[in-house]
């Protein structure tokens, strides 16, 4: 008998933050569905504490921050439980979970939601009241998928027990930004002892011409990467009002450029009106160190280069001071961006581009479902500008688990259950438990496993 699959299609229904939401139930030949409409959104107060609790509170633990991260703790249950209720609440519905609780360890939990929507609901928080159980803990799997995809993702079959990962740690603020080789030498020293069979490369420089490049030698030559792991920067934007007019001339690295005297930086690839997710590529021909891609450039290469997985993670930048309670910023804005320089010079501007943290946060979730909607058939991603001690560890449990075999969401969903059962972080004067296991967002169109080892080879 097949896993039995809990799927969620949450289609939005316009506005007022009303949804239509068809939870099934596939067990062998049996199935089952129920549907429900209904109103929820999380508020701006509620959304901005969840953020300081996950992104600035392990940096400032002293009162009256404890109190604070209590009441952060609860929106994030009460949300959950919010979304269950909401769901499951009906005769069909509560008959499927019944089901699908029984099983649960084994169930494969899909939540099929529309790319277009951003930030869409927090569906890594839903979980039951009554025992108190998270789905995305205690399922099985629990990944997000998108069936109506613009591009067909082909899964490839598992082969080797070597597994090829591309690193692009893009530092536009050079000198004052994370430090080059942090998570890279923390995955290495982290997971040395289990990662035998990871090969780790890492692009420089780290520009989007110089990754497809990369990309395309990897594939001609019969090696293509499993995996490339974007570390860096995002941000979230609507570039149509600042496109270069037709006889303007672009600003470096290609595609459609922006105003080099306002931005002093370019982007991979057309415009699109409206808002979108763009990662920040380096680009040391513009003026701001800058080039976005959007999630359809990315996924073009990918995809065109048989890579299966993209992992996308933000680790905070050196320059950035936390704010001590929610809603209150600190001395300079919590970007994603390079450090601003004084007065008001292009790079200044241009960081100005990253500067708004919901921003950020909606670029990962965006970008990581445009991507997966190109037919690239694994995402990870990383809603929150997670610490580097955070990132390096997940990321180093989702390889080792990688490495042994595991699909992509087997993987992610371990990876997120040992985040839950050791939530100690220490990264100002003392250590807290941080309740970061929902950070990570997984998108996996089929099962996907990357290595097939030896027997021997199995931990």
């Amino acid at each position: 008998m097949g896993t039995p699959v809990l799927r969620i299609n949450d289609v939005p229904l316009g506005g007022g933050g009303r949804r239509r939401v068809e939870v099934s139930w596939q067990d062998g030949d049996a199935r089952q569905m129920a549907v429900s409409s209904f109103a929820y959104q999380v508020g701006d107060q509620d959304a901005e504490k969840v953020r300081w609790y996950l992104e600035d509170f392990a940096e400032f633990p002293a009162d009256p921050a404890p109190r604070l991260a209590t009441g952060a703790e609860s929106v994030l249950a009460e949300t959950g439980a919010g979304l269950f209720t909401r769901v499951f609440s009906g005769r069909d519905a509560a008959g499927i979970w019944d089901r699908a609780q029984a099983r649960l360890g084994q169930v494969r939990v899909e939540v099929d939601t529309d790319p277009a929507e951003v930030p869409g609901l927090p569906w890594e928080l839903v979980r039951d009241p009554g025992t108190g159980t998270a789905l995305a803990l205690g399922a099985g799997v629990f990944v997000r998928t998108h069936l109506q995809a613009a591009a067909r993702a082909g899964v490839p079959e598992a082969g080797g027990d070597r597994l090829r990962v591309l690193l692009v740690i893009c530092r536009p603020g050079r000198g004052d930004d994370v430090p080059f080789r942090s998570v890279a030498s923390r995955l290495a020293r982290g997971g040395a002892a289990r990662m035998e069979g990871l090969d780790l490369d890492v692009l420089r420089p780290a520009t989007f011409a110089r990754l497809a490049q990369v990309l395309h030698q990897a594939a001609n030559a019969g090696r293509p990467y499993h995996v490339v792991h974007f570390d860096g920067h995002g941000t979230y934007l609507d570039l149509a009002d600042m496109q270069l007019g037709q006889d303007d001339d672009g600003v470096g690295g290609g595609g459609i450029g922006l105003s080099p005297l306002r931005y002093g930086i370019s982007v991979a690839g057309p415009v699109r009106a409206g808002p979108h997710g763009y990662l920040i590529f380096e680009d040391p021909s513009s003026t701001a160190n800058q080039q976005l891609a959007d999630g359809p450039a990315l996924g073009q290469p990918l995809a065109a280069t048989g890579v299966p997985v993209l992992v996308l993670n933000a680790c905070r930048s050196a320059y950035t001071e936390a704010p001590p309670q929610p809603g209150q910023p600190g001395p300079h804005p919590v970007d994603t961006g390079t450090s601003p320089p004084e007065g008001e010079g292009a790079g200044g501007q241009a960081a100005g581009l990253a500067g708004h943290v919901h921003a950020r946060i909606r670029a990962y979730g965006s970008l990581a479902a445009e991507v997966a909607d190109r037919g690239v058939p694994g995402v990870v991603a990383m809603r929150y500008n997670v610490y580097v001690v955070t990132a390096a560890q997940y990321m180093a449990d989702l390889y080792a688990h990688l490495l042994a075999g595991r699909t992509l969401g087997q993987a992610a969903t371990a990876a997120r259950r040992t985040l839950a059962a050791s939530p100690v972080r220490q990264i100002g004067g003392a250590p807290v438990a941080l309740q970061d296991w929902a950070v990570p967002v997984i998108y996996e169109a089929a099962p996907l496993a990357c290595c097939s080892p030896a027997p021997a080879m199995l931990p």
